[in-house]
């Protein structure tokens, strides 16, 4: 990136030295004609550089000294060359610009400079209809990610949005290493073509073995393979929707619950997941010795443990190193419950 910068900085010198040398070739010998043409008046340097430069840009003052017929002879000149030559070096500044512009469009250089400076950001590969609505709820959740795509149109709507994206194809390593792939939190493949998708698990498998990988499928059997290829989760979009359809038939109350209560702006309450470490005070403690609810107002729905779900879970349940608690709780619960799961004494201030 610096020897990219000096490159661009080498490249604007070289456009504007001649009209800046022009310009000031006429501001030196503008001022030593006007000293000399002066000098009965014992005009100092000051007075005729003045005299030159209210000549160039054209202000239009009166002169400090009476200006004979070679004077006005002089002044014209410089006054066409100079204005000749402001005009130049503008119009050398402004086709930089333009050029500069039309090289890089939607501002790539500034994206990746930006992209370089993440970390523990998600990486979006793919923004068609699905990573559209991906990028949505990213932005919804406050998170930082990247997005990476080829398609034009892609491009315009991620110009639109302000999202940070790579042009390319995912499946390339130096495609993924440009979107921070070994500094990332974990990557989305949302592709609509399972085969692509597989080989973008491979890739970022190999590059960060630590990373988080949920894999979008359209069949079953892909889900398997995506699965073998390095993915940690695997979502099928149809089984889903299909599932949701007839839950929206038979339980519409609770659909609706879901999609507008939970995202409503007023309301901020989210199903969140809090995972318990081994050093937390909350293992070996019930969920009624807690009291999470009364103390911090969250609500346990269910607990993840041993990749088995225990669902409406009891009072009496005992917290284990390492469980998952499934909770319903705002942002500002959430952090009250990781300082509460840190804290020495048994109250939140």
């Amino acid at each position: 990136m610096q020897s990219e910068a000096l490159a661009t900085f080498s490249s604007f010198l070289r456009r504007v030295s001649l009209p800046i040398i022009l310009f000031i070739s006429v501001l030196i010998l503008g001022s030593s004609a006007y000293y000399l043409l002066w000098r009965p008046y014992d005009a100092s340097w000051s007075d005729a550089i003045y005299m030159t430069f209210i000549t160039v840009t054209t202000v239009g003052y009166s002169e400090i000294h009476p200006v004979n017929e070679l004077g006005r002879v002089i002044t014209v000149l410089i006054a066409l060359t100079g204005i000749g030559s402001l005009f130049y070096l503008f119009s050398a500044v402004m086709e930089f610009l333009v050029v500069k512009q039309l090289s890089d469009p939607y501002g790539r250089r500034k994206m990746q400079k930006t992209v370089e400076h993440l970390s523990q950001h998600v990486i979006l590969a793919g923004f068609g209809r699905m990573g559209q609505r991906i990028a949505e709820e990213l932005k919804h959740e406050g998170s930082a990610f990247v997005i990476i795509d080829k398609d034009q149109r892609s491009q315009e709507l991620c110009n639109e949005h302000g999202y940070l994206l790579v042009v390319g194809d995912a499946e390339e390593d130096d495609i993924l290493e440009q979107a921070g792939i070994k500094r990332a939190r974990a990557l989305i493949a949302a592709i609509g073509n399972d085969a692509v998708n597989a080989f973008i698990v491979m890739s970022a498998r190999s590059l960060n073995p630590d990373l988080y990988i949920v894999a979008k499928a359209d069949e079953d059997a892909a889900m398997r393979k995506l699965q073998k290829a390095g993915a940690n989760r695997t979502i099928n979009p149809y089984a889903i929707a299909g599932q949701r359809l007839v839950n929206m038939v038979f339980h519409p109350a609770a659909i609706d619950f879901m999609s507008k209560s939970l995202r409503d702006p007023k309301n901020k309450l989210h199903i969140k997941e809090f995972h318990v470490p081994a050093t937390s005070r909350l293992v070996n403690k019930s969920l009624k010795e807690l009291a999470l609810r009364s103390q911090l107002g969250i609500n346990v729905i269910a607990i993840i443990r041993d990749n088995e779900s225990i669902t409406n879970p009891s009072a009496e349940l005992m917290i284990e190193a390492e469980d998952h608690l499934i909770i319903l709780a705002n942002q500002n619960q959430l952090d009250n419950l990781h300082h509460f799961s840190r804290a020495n004494d048994k109250t939140i201030l």
